[in-house]
């Protein structure tokens, strides 16, 4: 038997190893966080709705006295879209983490805990790389405005 499985054949049978002061702050961040991820997802959905009105409505509105180019509320449903792709991703690993460390405190079961703080990595990492992309955005942005 290799020293992993030792240890959490240790762990299974001792149970997680966590102060109640741990426990307790883990379980309310688990309850925002769940709190956040449906936020989160009700956002994705309108973001997601207004996508499609710009998608469909777009033809509607290229008829009339004022005919506004069709193909700006194209590429804006498009853009929604996209936004709600890019968010889905750490909204769902958000929801994930608050399951998963709802079941480890409830139950006792480090792997569990194992799995919500693999999640709540995803989150941050996913998070971290976008704030980085938007911080470069900004800086070509500000870059290119200098130049003209």
């Amino acid at each position: 038997m290799n020293q992993e499985s030792e240890n959490l054949s240790k762990g299974d049978e001792q149970g997680m190893n966590l102060s109640p002061y741990a426990m307790s702050n883990l379980r309310v961040a688990a309850t925002w966080a769940k709190f956040l991820a449906i936020v989160g997802f009700v956002m994705i959905g309108i973001i997601v709705i207004l996508g499609i009105i710009f998608l469909v409505g777009s033809a509607d509105l290229s008829s009339g006295y004022y005919a506004p180019d069709p193909g700006f509320f194209i590429s804006m449903g498009v853009v929604y879209l996209l936004i709600a792709v890019v968010f889905f991703f750490p909204t769902y690993y958000l929801l994930k983490f608050a399951g998963k460390m709802k079941l480890a405190l409830n139950t006792r079961n480090e792997l569990s805990l194992d799995d919500a703080a693999k999640f709540m990595r995803m989150y941050y990492k996913y998070v971290g790389i976008l704030t980085i992309i938007i911080i470069l955005i900004y800086v070509f942005y500000f870059i290119a405005t200098l130049g003209s």
